[in-house]
């Protein structure tokens, strides 16, 4: 995946089971899962990795 000129890797998920208070659950999107799944921020998840790129 190319993101503002960087490529970053990709995780392709064909199956997940979460375990949870009340049992497993098999979702088939990220949408489903019983927690919030927060948008890619790459400031904040990749700058630390990335100090000697501009992303200007």
């Amino acid at each position: 995946m190319i993101y503002k000129s960087v490529t970053l890797p990709v995780l392709k998920i064909r199956s997940m089971l979460l375990e949870t208070p009340h049992g497993r659950i098999q979702p088939k999107k990220w949408s489903r899962v019983p927690f919030s799944v927060h948008d890619f921020d790459i400031l904040q998840d990749c700058a630390p990795s990335l100090s000697d790129l501009s992303l200007d």
